[in-house]
């Protein structure tokens, strides 16, 4: 049944994304700040120091980074570098109501941050709040974020709300933007998927295996999708693959299949 097309549940998941490619966004965003430009004491001495964060972020050396941070905020209070930087360490240690204060401290500062909206609508996203999330994903575009994953993760907030003809166009978006984008292609197959288009599904999420062998969401949905089309051959090959990656099916989907292909092994 289409209700077991789906992301895994946050709660379980955020540790994994914050030492992954969600963390990584975060980071990519911070270091394309400009953070040396300003030649007064204060905040001369806060870009310092969020530079110094900067480089212990990437080297995962997080209780640095974020002493690092802290410097950053204490010498320039107005530092939007300094509590984006906080907010990104602070996520990556699970703490992410504190990341969430940090990043809406950053719109206090500056209400035109496109990568704090996006930040804090990824935050929004992964704790389930979707329509928080479409707020601030649809304030980042509106701002002027060019990020495809931007795209992407406003068309998972909109399918977990039962938008999906939106949800369709922002992933139509985020691939026409980057081709090469896994999660989109998983994403927009999970969306086919839930409006009952399964070839379609099966095309994407095939495509979002293409281009990470290794995507345990992609192969149990694509499961999900055989299921739906009674290949049943093939639902459990693929699930067995995302069992092998660390993809815990719902037992709701293992027991069914059981029964409607008679294998109890």
């Amino acid at each position: 049944m289409s209700e077991w097309l789906c992301r895994k549940k946050r709660g379980r998941e955020m540790r994994r994304l914050t030492c992954g490619p969600w963390l990584l966004v975060f980071t990519l965003l911070l270091a394309g700040c400009a953070t040396g430009l300003s030649q007064q004491d204060g905040q001369g001495a806060a870009a310092k120091y969020v530079e110094r964060g900067k480089e212990n972020l990437a080297r995962e050396r997080y209780d640095k980074a974020m002493s690092s941070f802290e410097q950053a905020i204490k010498a320039d209070p107005s530092s939007t570098e300094g509590y984006y930087g906080r907010a990104v360490v602070h996520s990556a240690r699970g703490d992410y109501d504190r990341s969430l204060a940090d990043m809406t401290q950053v719109l206090r500062l500056n209400p035109q941050d496109g990568r704090a909206y996006a930040a804090r609508g990824s935050l929004y996203l992964h704790q389930e709040q979707y329509q928080l999330a479409v707020v601030d994903l649809t304030d980042a575009i509106r701002v002027g974020s060019t990020e495809p994953l931007v795209f992407a993760e406003r068309g998972e907030a909109l399918r977990n709300l039962g938008q999906l003809d939106r949800s369709l166009d922002d992933y139509n978006r985020a691939i026409t933007m980057e081709p090469q984008l896994a999660v989109a292609y998983c994403g927009r197959g999970i969306t086919y998927g839930k409006m009952g288009q399964y070839d379609a599904a099966i095309a994407d999420l095939t495509r979002a295996i293409e281009l990470n062998a290794d995507y345990d969401e992609a192969f149990y949905n694509r499961a999900v999708c055989f299921y739906l089309k009674k290949d049943y051959r093939r639902a459990w090959k693929d699930l067995s693959k995302a069992e092998e990656l660390g993809r815990a099916p719902s037992p709701g989907f293992v027991e069914e299949l059981r029964r409607v292909s008679g294998r109890f092994q």
